[in-house]
């Protein structure tokens, strides 16, 4: 980037005081972008430091475009969980299907402990003098949000006056109760429950993702991290309501009725029972809570925004939480970059109007996804097993036979790959081709905004993931342009954002309306 971009995009939003609740991912990010433009940023953070809890998050999609802006793609890389790929192991440890990483499994390049990604982000935008980082610090009233501006009492007694006041404190944001109508905020209850902390290490443990599903609508998981331990998720769906109450109960209650309550659920003879049993009650991060997703008829009020898990957590069953996040925190500076003159609402209905979409397609899930993963009786986790075992050895045949010229590629997660032609720009009309079933579709460009129905009108494509890059299929017209997509869920992110995502400020890209894309902290 040139000496002149810098200094444009440094005094685009010069004068911007900007206040943000929260020192996760969504804040840093944001902060980052707004303070790139000029703003003036505090972030407060109500933990006393960097926490160093929290599970493995998968940075994918359009979410790596953001973490390049930012110039952390290599730091990201270098914190990797060392995860060599997903496995699923039975009673007695086995692995009966192995899904190495970028080959069909669950485990991405891009695999980092959120407390990493966290802390990163930190270190990269506390070095911008517009940013300021208080921790042990919380809004406890908002005072004012009006035309003139909010005003809140921090928990250390003093005052603070911004222009916009951004909730990125999590699912359970404080600053989203002071300020949204509760009626306008639902909590759309998955019906799992999740447990998480860390152990150390064994000798017996293996650089995998280790999967195991009970019999008893649980599943247990061990994964590696670089720091010579393993994080442990035990989730379960419960089947009656007087179970679900004793989890819900459970997951408000404190900590030594949580770990009664676990021992009872984990008998100490199922895999790993009894490590796990002794694990918890020194572990300094256990914790249960139910996987609930934030849902909200508008994410602002006034000079209040929301964002992030504030504002639309997908939960873990979606694997998106990071990305929207990241994404999110761009977007949302971007707007508010380009019209800080004005009133904050234009710039947070623009980046509602750009976003709501893709995140209300994100947090969509099918319905039986969840009773799958924890099957319920002997039969139902043999039928489970079987169809897990059969995609592992139709993911390795498709790799190994994947003849010269044909490139996997190990560095994302196996979303369905295909080769997209367009053959008239004008038409709007896409053929997809799957190099695996040979079958060529036509699609609308309409179809392939809404990825609900892309894929119930390529239902025979997307039953298995296809891993490598075939020959395109003959071209007869001159007019036809060949476009590779190797990760469809990051194609679908441009086309929904395709004014606000490129990756430098004098790359232009022709969007699907005609329109030119730019940064969006660089002035037109």
């Amino acid at each position: 980037m040139s000496r002149r971009q810098q200094q444009a995009i440094s005094s685009t939003a010069a004068g911007l005081r900007v206040l943000v609740s929260g020192g996760g991912i969504a804040g840093p990010t944001v902060a980052h972008f707004l303070a790139r433009a000029g703003a003036n940023v505090l972030v407060v953070e109500k933990a006393p430091g960097l926490q160093r809890n929290g599970q493995n998050v998968d940075i994918n999609g359009s979410a790596r475009r953001v973490v390049a802006k930012m110039g952390l793609t290599d730091q990201v890389i270098a914190h990797n969980t060392t995860e060599k790929g997903t496995c699923f192991v039975d009673d007695g440890g086995r692995a009966f299907a192995e899904f190495p990483i970028g080959k069909g499994s669950f485990t991405s390049q891009m695999e980092i402990l959120r407390s990493d990604l966290a802390k990163i982000l930190y270190e990269h935008t506390k070095k911008n003098p517009n940013v300021e980082f208080k921790f042990d610090t919380k809004i406890d009233k908002v005072l004012e949000n009006n035309d003139h501006g909010v005003k809140v009492l921090l928990s250390d007694g003093s005052t603070h006056a911004a222009d916009v006041l951004i909730a990125a404190d999590g699912t359970g944001s404080q600053v989203r109760k002071m300020c949204f109508d509760p009626a306008t905020i639902k909590r759309r209850d998955t019906g799992v429950f999740v447990a998480y902390w860390t152990v150390p290490r064994e000798t017996n443990d293996s650089d995998w993702w280790a999967i195991h599903q009970t019999s008893n609508s649980k599943t247990i998981s061990l994964r590696p991290d670089p720091y010579h331990s393993i994080r442990v998720m035990v989730t379960c769906l419960p089947r009656t309501e007087a179970h679900r109450t004793q989890w819900r109960t459970a997951s408000r209650a404190n900590r030594s009725d949580q770990e009664r309550f676990l021992v009872r659920e984990i008998p100490a003879g199922a895999w790993q029972g009894q490590r796990l049993h002794d694990t918890m009650l020194q572990a300094p991060d256990f914790y249960i809570q139910a996987m609930q997703q934030i849902q909200m008829d508008s994410w602002s009020s006034g000079r209040v925004v929301c964002l992030g898990d504030a504002a639309y957590a997908p939960t873990p069953l979606t694997g998106m939480g990071t990305p929207l996040a990241l994404m999110g925190g761009y977007l949302l500076a971007g707007e508010l970059s380009k019209t800080w003159r004005e009133h904050p609402q234009k710039a947070f209905a623009t980046y509602e109007a750009l976003y709501r979409s893709f995140v209300e397609e994100t947090q969509q899930y099918p319905s039986i996804a969840p009773k799958l993963a924890h099957a319920r009786g002997p039969m139902m986790r043999w039928l489970t097993q079987t169809a897990i075992w059969s995609a592992a050895k139709v993911t390795a045949r498709q790799v190994a036979t994947a003849g010269e010229g044909q490139k996997v590629d190990e560095g994302d997660k196996a979303t369905p790959t295909f080769l997209v032609t367009l053959a008239d720009i004008g038409t709007n009309t896409v053929s997809l081709f799957s190099p695996i079933a040979q079958t060529t579709v036509a699609v609308t460009s309409t179809a392939l905004f809404n990825r609900p129905k892309f894929s119930r009108n390529l239902p025979q494509i997307g039953l298995a993931p296809l891993l490598y890059t075939a020959p395109a299929p003959p071209l007869t017209a001159p007019s036809v342009h060949a476009v590779q997509i190797h990760d469809i869920n990051d194609h679908v992110a441009k086309l929904h954002m395709a004014q606000k995502l490129v990756p430098e400020p004098d790359f232009k890209v022709r969007a699907g309306r005609g329109q030119d894309v730019r940064d969006p902290t660089v002035p037109k």
